[in-house]
């Protein structure tokens, strides 16, 4: 069915859950506000090695800056927006479809289970959604380089050792990225290498020695060369990455062991949960030497991955990102080895064998594919949490008539402050305020229902309601 498509019509397709009102949900807390300020800033002062939040070093978000220049060039050509800063990320969730659709096709030789893989993974909310390919943060980057470097190694293990300098080139790009992360999957290729009998090979590869010479140098000089414009950073590498984020709980993001099989549950769909099982079990005991070897890859990288998180002190869903593309190729090789399981025993020229078929992809692909639209067209987020974003958004957007009023937020204001930057940029006079700067005769966007309760038990105002959320107090008098 999707193998007759045209090529340019299921990428279109891919496409479509991707990149659909992409610029629709106005910017998240965590992290995009603090991401959007962090490339804002770098175009603003043009300075592209040393990231800055409030004019500052960035040493909360230690992250490197490859994702921070690519949104550069983005809001460049489609303006700082929602769309041109998220661009990046959604390119690199397509991006990530599209090798893993390659690979299944240059090693299963199997057009129909790659497009299949493609389609399985734009199902999975975890990774077409918040906080990955629709959302302006590190992780879809992340898993476009991981996915690519996990293929090299794969290839460098199968063909020749020559494929490690590729390797280490996307595994470079990875660092640059997101740091520490990238190198959370060196565990995990260590031990397919073991398996495959050529650790002997790969640790005596001049291959190996010259492209971890290339890593150091590129990483290397990035993080000395922003130590150099900004001294700590190291430093506040270390205690973020290192003894920070693995080794304690930041934040109260906390979880057990089995953290990431509780997200992996919550972010794909069910068919394709109970799939996963037999993509492994029955893809380690393939006839086909090519099946079993990328099955063992692949369980190999889902079970170390999802064990290395597993033992890190801090725990979040979008952690998880990087493992989705190997969980989509062990659900597409769970279609395929059912497939022949079953056509060994069941003619598979028969309608009710057909049909069959054709059920099961509608509720393993049509279904998720459906419900990822439905997540872009219908995003969900706190209306009382993100009221005065949407506003601000639809303000930015419209070029509205000239604004003077400051967002009162109690809080982390990132999301809100990005926004203000923005709109101060097209002549509003609008600004950012705590409960600890309010003053008589000024005027106030409110959506906190706290702030609104302290406003209306202690002042005299007029007020314009927005909607349910959001009001514009002006302040008159103290109640007495």
């Amino acid at each position: 069915m999707l193998s007759r498509l045209p090529k340019k019509l299921w990428l279109a397709l891919l496409a479509v859950p991707i990149f659909l009102f992409l610029g629709k949900l106005p910017f998240q807390k965590w992290d995009e506000g603090r991401i959007a300020i962090n490339t804002y800033e770098m175009v603003e002062s043009g300075d592209l090695l040393g990231v800055t939040f409030g004019g500052n070093p960035e040493f909360w978000n230690t992250k490197p800056g490859l994702l921070h220049w690519a949104q550069y060039g983005s809001v460049y050509v489609f303006g700082f927006n929602e769309f041109g800063i998220r661009f990046p990320s959604a390119m690199a969730g397509l991006l990530t479809c599209i090798v893993i659709f390659t690979f299944l096709q240059t090693e299963l030789k199997n057009h129909w289970i790659a497009i299949i893989s493609a389609f399985i993974l734009v199902g999975f909310s975890g990774f077409i959604g918040i906080h990955s390919a629709r959302t302006c943060e590190y992780d879809a980057l992340l898993s476009l380089f991981t996915t690519l470097a996990a293929i090299s190694f794969y290839r460098a293990v199968e063909y020749s050792n020559r494929y490690l300098y590729l390797f280490f080139l996307f595994i470079s790009l990875a660092a640059l990225t997101k740091g520490i992360a990238s190198l959370m999957f060196l565990p995990p290729f260590l031990l397919f290498a073991l398996f495959r009998k050529k650790v002997v090979e790969i640790l005596t590869s001049k291959s190996l020695y010259l492209g971890l010479f290339g890593f150091l140098l590129l990483v290397g000089s990035y993080y000395l060369g922003r130590e150099h414009v900004q001294p700590g950073y190291l430093n506040a590498v270390y205690q973020n990455e290192l003894g920070g984020r693995f080794g304690e709980t930041i934040e109260d993001h906390q979880g057990s062991f089995f953290f990431y099989f509780v997200t992996l549950k919550n972010s794909i769909p069910f068919v394709s949960l109970f799939v996963l099982p037999i993509g492994i079990i029955l893809g380690l005991k393939s006839k086909d030497e090519r099946v079993k070897t990328v099955s063992l890859f692949s369980t190999v990288l889902f079970f170390s991955f999802t064990f290395i998180l597993g033992l890190a002190g801090t725990k979040l869903d979008w952690y998880f990102t990087p493992v989705y593309p190997f969980v989509a190729i062990l659900v597409s090789i769970g279609i395929k080895e059912a497939y022949a399981f079953l056509a060994l025993r069941t003619d598979p020229r028969t309608i009710r064998f057909r049909i069959a078929r054709v059920v099961f992809l509608v509720i393993l692909c049509v279904i998720p594919y459906i419900q990822a639209i439905d997540r872009a067209v219908s995003p969900k987020y706190s209306h009382q949490s993100y009221g005065i974003g949407d506003y601000l958004s639809n303000a930015l957007h419209e070029e509205s008539a000239p604004m003077s009023f400051d967002v009162l937020w109690d809080g982390y204001d990132a999301q809100h402050r990005i926004y203000v930057m923005l709109l101060q940029d097209q002549g509003h006079t609008i600004g950012i305020a705590s409960p600890k700067d309010i003053q008589l005769n000024e005027r106030y966007m409110v959506s906190q229902k706290h702030l609104h309760e302290y406003i209306t038990q202690h002042y005299t105002f007029q007020k314009e309601e927005i909607d349910k959320y959001v009001t514009i107090y002006t302040l008159e008098s103290y109640v007495e």
